[in-house]
């Protein structure tokens, strides 16, 4: 083909709209893994601390399954690793697949591909710098990621070079570009932005979900040879390096990508290689009003942050009696589990339950951000038009939407808790009931005050409203990690959002900040719905 000026104009596309994104999830990354590694040698600053704490992790199965193998853990860099890796990398699939799927599926859904297609292009070309310019927003994230985690490597407790740093940001960043790939292909496979997206994280949990159980059970270890979670754990980033992993990984890539780069060339621009049903049987009745049809729309989205939260509730009761041993190896943390609930041993699985109490709120937090961001979606991509030139209102819209939401929240919170309960008590760990569920509802004060935020933003500029909300929980969670081995005044605390959840059972609700932070919420969702109402709707 004819070179022209254009020639890389869908590369300048793709990458203008990926490296954003690649620099913030790199920057969190490595915050995140640092944080852990600096709040370790403050909790355990012996060594003799360090390896007692160690050995109450090497044989427990619950600890593996989440984390991975526990590699030179007693060493600040290997516990930084063997702490956040698998997370990073799941994170970083999952950040990988969704913006594949939104570059090549969301932009066919919107338009876009068809107005790029009408120049002088091939869909073999669009596909090859589409997924270059993705490659830029992943060199984004592992750049930032790399360079923040090689600097502090010069630091005497970390001691790593930065060969170990820039080894550790290909592992991480290596699975974000394989999944990027395979959201290329799913793209590929599936007719809908949604349904390559569901057929993609359904690989992602399959794929990690043997990953966990290759390291939870010695006889299907096997497992981890056959995924890409498997191989990014035997890496052993900053310890004991095997960089023999990074090969699957680069196979693993290049066939995904070369399936979507073939695939692309033959189908037809809107359809894909899965074709949907083309009949399907009606449900009118759930079409009968805005309220209902919201929660019809909004029912998968739901269910899958459901299960996140009961799932996460779960395994934090499973992990307390982990927590309970590991309190007898550090005199600080004896100390800290007293001052806070008494007995030394009975108190650390208690506070380590209540930790679940502050991660089903921030799930909560981050399920809002998503929330106003498929608002958002439907408005600027012209579908929420569709609702509102007949009898729906902009009110009524928007706030289906959130108070659906907000329902939903309560229920999910009183099963977690109840979960909570039941599992503690059946493992010996005796819960006062009302104290743990009814309790643990203090956590919807601040979610709701998230809700309120959020509206308030979506109804100056949708655009920026589910960011306003993912950069204050990450901002809230990084503040309260922080905080414990760090002093800060009382008013920047009190900009966390962490700060007014009370981390029962171990702690008494506060029904005084529930109330406050109900009440701010609420005064903020309705000046939300105030100026959505007043501004015009957005769309491309």
């Amino acid at each position: 083909m004819r070179k022209t000026k254009n020639q890389f104009l869908l590369f300048g596309f793709a990458s203008k709209n990926s490296w954003r994104g690649g620099l913030i999830i790199g920057l969190v990354a490595a915050g995140l893994m640092l944080m852990q590694g600096f709040a370790y040698l403050a909790t355990y600053p012996t060594l003799d601390e360090r390896v007692a704490f160690a050995a109450t992790m090497v044989n427990n199965p619950a600890i593996k399954m989440l984390y991975g193998e526990p590699v030179a853990v007693e060493t600040a860099p290997g516990y930084m690793v063997f702490r956040t890796g698998a997370i990073l990398a799941l994170v970083a699939a999952i950040w990988g697949l969704m913006v594949a799927t939104k570059r090549f599926r969301g932009t066919e859904e919107n338009g876009q591909t068809e107005l790029l297609m009408s120049g002088p292009f091939v869909r073999r070309q669009f596909a090859v710098e589409t997924m270059a310019g993705i490659g830029v927003g992943v060199a984004a994230a592992y750049a930032i990621f790399t360079f923040l985690i090689g600097i502090s490597g010069a630091n005497a407790n970390m001691n790593y070079d930065w060969g170990a740093a820039v080894f550790a940001g290909m592992g991480i960043f290596g699975g974000a570009a394989v999944f990027a790939a395979l959201g290329a292909l799913t793209s590929q496979l599936a007719n809908g932005r949604r349904r390559a997206t569901l057929i993609g994280v359904t690989a992602i949990v399959i794929l990690f979900i043997m990953r966990c159980a290759g390291n939870a059970v010695d006889s299907l270890y096997w497992l981890k040879n056959f995924t890409p979670f498997g191989w990014i754990d035997k890496l052993h980033p900053l310890t004991e390096s095997q960089p023999i992993w990074l090969v699957p990984l680069a196979i693993a890539g290049v066939i995904f990508a070369g399936g979507a780069v073939w695939i692309c060339k033959y189908r037809d621009l809107g359809e894909g290689i899965l074709k949907a049903r083309e009949k399907a049987k009606s449900h009118l009745k759930t079409v009968s009003n805005n309220f209902v049809f919201t929660l019809r729309q909004m029912l998968p989205i739901l269910t899958m942050w459901s299960t996140c939260v009961i799932f996460v509730a779960m395994l934090m009761v499973v992990l307390a009696l982990t927590a309970s041993d590991a309190a007898a190896s550090s005199p600080t943390l004896i100390d800290a589990t007293n001052a806070l609930v008494g007995d030394s041993s009975a108190g650390m699985a208690i506070e380590f339950m209540s930790i679940g109490t502050m991660m089903i709120a921030v799930f909560l937090a981050i399920a809002v951000a998503n929330i106003l961001g498929q608002a958002k979606n439907e408005e600027i991509d012209g579908r929420a038009e569709n609702m509102l030139v007949r009898r729906v209102s902009r009110v009524g819209w928007l706030a289906s939407r959130t108070i659906v939401f907000a329902i939903a929240a309560v229920v999910v919170t009183i099963i977690a808790n109840v979960a909570m309960w039941a599992i503690s008590q059946y493992n010996g760990v005796n819960l006062d009931f009302a104290k743990t569920v009814w309790g643990g509802l203090n956590i919807i004060g601040p979610v709701v005050l998230a809700l309120g935020i959020g509206v308030l933003a979506y109804g100056i500029w949708p655009r920026i409203a589910a960011w306003v909300l993912y950069v204050w929980v990450v901002y809230s969670f990084f503040l309260s990690m922080i905080s414990s081995v760090a002093k800060f005044p009382g008013w920047l605390n009190d900009t966390s959002l962490v700060k007014w959840i009370s981390l029962t059972p171990a702690a008494s609700a506060n029904w005084k900040w529930f109330g406050v932070t109900l009440a701010i919420g609420v005064a903020a969702f309705a000046a939300g719905l105030i100026l959505f109402a007043r501004r015009d709707i957005q769309t491309d």
